[in-house]
């Protein structure tokens, strides 16, 4: 999947790649850079033509090296606050994988906002993204429209469970970290669950349930 999405950029590129990246990047091939991965799987999927265009256009400005090495200016996780972020951690609990290899340590680094640890997914669902909950211990599917949408990537935009331009996950390897953020009006401590939930069938690929 994730070298399809690649091939389709690249199809759809015409363009120098800029000599360096941003020093809150890191110059990384395309199929190992998460964000970018989602944003190219939504590229793809939309009927939107301009909403396409978009896409391509600012990820194509993150093009890095030489065009044929399929290298991407990837945001980069680590930084001078590592150690202070580190401090804060709370950690809430682990995955269990039902289905589709989700797996990953999930922790509490503000108020608002929560980090996956070695988060894992093989990518396959057809429209599964972060669902969050403030009772029980996972997802009910007759309760779903109640439940928290957590968007990743997260572009300054909050969801509700039908709107129908929910980013659908990508693939994850467990090699990066994954930052998720809260709406207005929620806060992490309240949280009981985190599930990988697929909207169409109506199932839970895998939780971590949190003891706080």
């Amino acid at each position: 999947m994730v070298l399809k999405l690649i091939s389709f950029f690249i199809l759809n590129t015409l363009v120098r790649a800029q000599d360096e990246c941003l020093s809150t990047e890191v110059c990384v091939p395309i199929r190992s850079c998460e964000p970018i991965v989602a944003e190219l799987k939504i590229a793809k999927s939309t009927p939107d033509s301009q909403k396409k265009a978009q896409i391509i256009e600012s990820v194509r400005e993150k093009i890095c090296g030489n065009l044929e090495d399929k290298l991407i200016c990837c945001p980069n996780d680590t930084g001078d606050n590592q150690g202070q972020e580190l401090a804060d951690e709370v950690y809430l609990g682990k995955f269990v994988n039902l289905f589709h290899g989700i797996g990953g340590q999930v922790f509490k680094i503000s108020d608002s906002q929560i980090k996956i640890k070695g988060f894992t997914y093989d990518g396959e669902g057809p429209d599964a993204f972060f669902l969050a909950g403030e009772s029980g211990s996972r997802p009910n599917a007759r309760k779903a429209n109640d439940d928290i949408v957590l968007p990743y990537p997260f572009e300054n935009e909050h969801f509700k469970y039908l709107d129908k331009n929910i980013p659908i996950l990508g693939e994850f390897d467990g090699s990066r970290d994954v930052v998720l953020t809260l709406p207005p009006g929620y806060s992490a401590s309240n949280l009981r669950w985190l599930s990988v939930w697929c909207r169409d069938y109506k199932v839970n690929f895998g939780h971590a349930t949190f003891d706080q």
